[in-house]
């Protein structure tokens, strides 16, 4: 990632094959998640408030397009569940999306920036929030 632009380097291709795409985003991307249930496929968010579904095959288009309401700074992809996806937004929120780009809830319960997002590893839909104020 760098700036609005996003790079795939394939390392298990007997030649080593990069695929870039300078404009993924209007705007920098904020944070890159890798999904561990499909190997080629990542998830970009961006100060233009979207976050993009890639295949790293074949970067030309995102397989899928987030549109937010707020700066997305952090996403996390359920493991049990790669459809549902947890992100962080400027100002103290969270939230729980669908794959379908459907709205599951948002929690504003930080008093300020959202530090950080994760699943847990125990069940598939508990998931945790830390704000810099605690």
């Amino acid at each position: 990632v760098e700036g609005c632009g996003l790079t795939a380097l394939d390392l298990s291709a007997k030649q080593e094959k990069v695929e870039t795409l300078p404009n993924a985003h209007q705007l920098p991307i904020t944070c890159l998640e890798y999904n561990p249930s499909r190997p080629c496929s990542v998830l970009t968010s961006s100060l233009d408030l979207t976050s993009k579904q890639w295949d790293t095959r074949k970067l030309q288009l995102p397989v899928k397009v987030i549109k937010h309401e707020a700066i997305p700074l952090k996403s996390s992809i359920n493991p049990c569940h790669e459809e549902l996806m947890l992100f962080a937004y400027d100002e103290g929120m969270y939230g729980l999306r669908h794959s379908s780009d459907k709205r599951v809830t948002i929690n504003d319960e930080h008093e300020c920036h959202v530090a950080g997002i994760e699943w847990s590893g125990g069940s598939s839909w508990a998931y945790a929030s830390v704000g810099l104020a605690g």
